[in-house]
């Protein structure tokens, strides 16, 4: 059975979970050891071109991370989200919790979102011929399935999400849950629809409002 006693410090770090593409990077921590727990007295790193210091503990099973239990605050982080039917990069502030095992893991948080962009990779057409082709959860592989979400996100009428692809243009503004899992994004809330454009069948149409609703944990639809 383990069983550390002490102190220790790390300085110039990184740190990359598997299944993510993103490392936590620069960073500096000051640790305690209490038998098999790992105490995050002090942490601040770097990551996706922003800055996230925490508290917390892992419990260690032998040399390897058992449960562990983090809160973060983090300032302006941009990270990109990916997905076979959309990308949306977004600036983000707020607090974070995360918990559970390296298998298992529960993200939760409030964050505010600015200068977002939103790039749905969708054919209008098709959807308004066959409304069954919405945007629907992909393929994924559950093997990699390691993080459940449950983030709030904010996202203000004088900072609003900028929806751009190639025929269509709007600002989306209110709040929303992220939900899902990292394989399998939702989202869950509404949001308003400012003014834009949506070209369809070779014309553009302006559009003067509307919402947006999201209903599906485990899909963007």
């Amino acid at each position: 059975e383990l069983d550390l006693l002490g102190t220790g410090k790390v300085e110039r770090g990184s740190l990359q979970w598997r299944n993510f593409p993103s490392r936590l990077s620069n960073v500096e921590a000051n640790l305690s050891f209490s038998q098999a727990t790992v105490l995050i007295e002090r942490a601040e790193g770097r990551y996706a071109e922003g800055t996230v210091r925490a508290t917390g503990q892992v419990t260690l099973d032998g040399f390897r991370p058992g449960v562990v239990a983090i809160e973060a605050e983090v300032e302006a982080v941009r990270p990109l989200w990916s997905y076979a039917k959309f990308d949306l990069a977004s600036t983000l502030s707020g607090h974070l919790s995360l918990e559970g095992r390296p298998d298992s893991l529960l993200l939760r948080g409030d964050l505010t979102a600015a200068r977002s962009l939103l790039r749905p990779k969708i054919d209008w057409r098709s959807i308004v011929s066959d409304p069954t082709k919405r945007i629907g959860a992909g393929v994924y592989e559950p093997s990699k399935e390691i993080l459940q979400l449950d983030v709030k996100l904010h996202a203000d009428a004088d900072d609003p999400v900028k929806l751009k692809n190639d025929t269509a243009e709007a600002d989306l503004s209110g709040e929303l849950a992220l939900t899902g899992t990292n394989q399998r994004l939702g989202l869950l809330g509404g949001l308003s629809v400012g003014r834009g454009r949506v070209g369809f069948l070779g014309r553009d149409y302006t559009i003067e409002g509307g919402t947006l609703e999201f209903k599906e944990p485990y899909t963007s639809a």
